[in-house]
Order: structure tokens, then C-alpha cells, then sequence
């Protein structure tokens, strides 16, 4: 029973980690290859970390003005519970880029052209990033650039906001889902590689950019180590838990239906970003849907487990 209650006081989200973490050290062993410590994409949250955890010391420390040494143990627990909140989220980035980085070492047949075909199939013989390719021009991909970019922000705004409100049970549940629907992804590349659209048909020309969309998609290029990452969208994925979780927490949110109307738009402009910049195809978003709503129910019941297990294992100790 000790063990059992020890293990419901680990938050889900770190019980998520660990499993994935113990997937991370097995394909080392199996497959060889080392560690990438540092990441661009662990740069946003480890920015917002350092804010909040610094915010939180100052102001805890103004507060209790440090008088005494209760005080500054409180500002010492208080800064602690920060880095334990957030660390999970920077955890979670650190172990699927190097999971993603190891796809490489598995030789499994890729099926971009099988998405090609189901593509063409859909609309009846065309391809839709050729298609776009008439409707193109520098103002707009640059547009379509910063909203392609927004994958992470979004999801993170929810998740945010929750985290500031002090919505324990909310803020676990999007944590769990952005890290169910990264590893659910994972998988989805390790079993169906595939190349995305600009590295598989041909072009009339480059995308037109006045400077911005090269300048990221240099970064992307400089960041995504395997490019066979296309089935299904995490981009699609990531970004529709903010949809979901923005509505499931409506009426919880500051001004919940207007974030959620807010959130949307820039959503859904993300998912026309994928296909458009020739970054996936119309069946990746199909796949990326799936993999949201499947982390998604993996995170609501799944936090809602260790919730009621929680609190009665705790209760049975009063």
C-alpha cells in the first residue's frame, strides 16, 4: 500500500514521462547513439520557466519581507513548486526530440507516396499543395509561416492560463495530453515514416517569401534531424488540444468563450499552414485529429484516475 500511495503522489504527467523515458533508454541500448541535451524547441517554455520562477521569488519575497526563518523556506518551497510545475513540460520536449532523433536508426519503408496517392484519391487526381502552388505569394506564406509556428504556443496558452488560475485538475490534464499526443505521434513515425510533400513531388518553383518564412523554415530544416516525420501532424495534433481543452474549460477561463473563439481561428489557419507550405499532407491533418483526441481521452481519464486514487489513498491516512 506504500508503494501504491507513493506512486499516486507522483503527478500523471510525471508518470507519463517515466514511462516514455524508459522507452527513450531502451532504444539507446537496442539501437545505440547518444542524448541531445539541448534543443530549440525547449527554448519557449524554458524562457517562460526562468520568468515565472523568478517572478515568484521576488514577489514571495516582497511579501513575506524574509523576517524570518519560516519565511524563507516558504519562498524556498514556493520557487520549488514552479521548476516542479514546469519542469515536466521541458522533460517531455528533451525526451521526444531525442526519441524522434532515433527514428533514423530504424530502417522501416516509407509511404509517402501511398499519402500521395489517398491525397489524389480525395480530390480527385489532384494534389493540393500543387494546387495551391497558382495561389501562392510572398505577403501570404509569410503569414502562413508565423501561423505554422504557432503549434506549440497554442496548447502552451491554454495550459498557461490554467496554471496561472491554479486549476490543478485542468492544468494536468493538457500537460498529460500535450504528452500523450507527442509520444502517440511518435510511434505514428516510428511505424509509417514518410516524407512530407516538398521533399517528395515537384514544384513549379520555391515558395515566394518576402524574409520570413526562409528565414524559419531554415530553422526548421536546421531543427527536424529526420525528415520523415510527416504521418501523422503533430503540428495539426499539438495545436488541436487547444481547441479541445479551450472549450472544455470554457467556463473556467477569463472570458473562456472568447479565448476559445480566439483560439480557433489561428488553429484552423495553422492546419491550412501545413498543407499549404507543403509540409504534410491532407491525411496527415486526418491522422493529427486522431492523435489529438486520443491523447486527449488518455489525459481526461487518465487524470481523473490518479485523482480519485489520490484522494482516497490520502484519505484512508487521515
Amino acid at each position: 500500500m506504500n508503494i501504491l500511495r507513493k506512486i499516486f503522489l507522483i503527478p500523471p504527467d510525471f508518470l507519463f514521462l517515466t514511462i516514455f523515458g524508459l522507452l527513450l533508454a531502451s532504444i539507446i541500448v537496442k539501437y545505440g547513439g547518444s542524448l541531445k541535451w539541448v534543443d530549440g524547441s525547449i527554448v519557449l517554455p524554458a524562457i517562460g520557466a526562468s520568468i515565472v520562477f523568478i517572478w515568484t521569488v521576488l514577489y514571495k519575497t516582497i511579501k513575506n519581507k524574509l523576517t524570518s526563518f519560516f519565511d524563507i523556506i516558504t519562498v524556498i518551497k514556493e520557487s520549488a513548486k514552479v521548476l516542479r510545475d514546469w519542469l515536466p513540460l521541458i522533460l517531455m520536449i528533451l525526451v521526444y526530440e531525442n526519441l524522434k532523433d532515433k527514428t533514423a536508426l530504424m530502417e522501416n519503408k516509407t509511404i509517402e507516396w501511398k499519402l500521395a496517392e489517398m491525397d489524389a484519391a480525395i480530390f480527385g487526381g489532384i494534389q493540393p499543395t500543387v494546387w495551391l502552388e497558382k495561389y501562392t505569394h510572398p505577403v501570404l506564406v509569410d503569414i502562413m509561416a508565423i501561423n505554422y509556428a504557432l503549434y506549440f504556443i497554442l496548447p502552451l496558452s491554454v495550459w498557461f492560463t490554467l496554471y496561472l488560475m491554479k486549476n490543478q485538475k485542468g492544468f494536468y490534464e493538457v500537460s498529460t495530453a500535450m504528452i500523450s499526443t507527442l509520444y502517440i505521434g511518435y510511434i505514428g513515425y516510428v511505424i509509417f515514416p514518410a516524407a512530407p510533400p516538398r521533399f517528395t513531388l515537384t514544384y513549379e518553383a520555391p515558395l515566394p517569401s518576402i524574409f520570413l518564412h526562409n528565414f524559419l523554415q531554415s530553422q526548421w530544416d536546421k531543427a527536424a534531424a529526420v525528415m520523415l516525420g510527416a504521418f501523422p501532424s503533430l503540428h495539426v495534433g499539438l495545436s488541436t488540444l487547444s481547441i479541445i481543452f479551450a472549450y472544455r474549460y470554457r467556463r473556467e477561463l477569463p472570458k473562456g468563450m472568447l479565448f476559445f473563439w480566439v483560439v480557433t481561428p489561428l488553429t484552423v489557419g495553422l492546419w491550412f499552414s501545413t498543407v499549404y507550405l507543403r509540409h504534410h499532407w491532407v491525411v496527415d491533418i486526418f491522422a493529427g485529429w486522431l492523435v489529438a483526441i486520443m491523447g486527449s481521452i488518455i489525459s481526461i481519464f487518465g487524470v481523473k484516475f490518479w485523482l480519485k486514487n489520490r484522494n482516497r489513498l490520502l484519505k484512508k491516512e487521515e
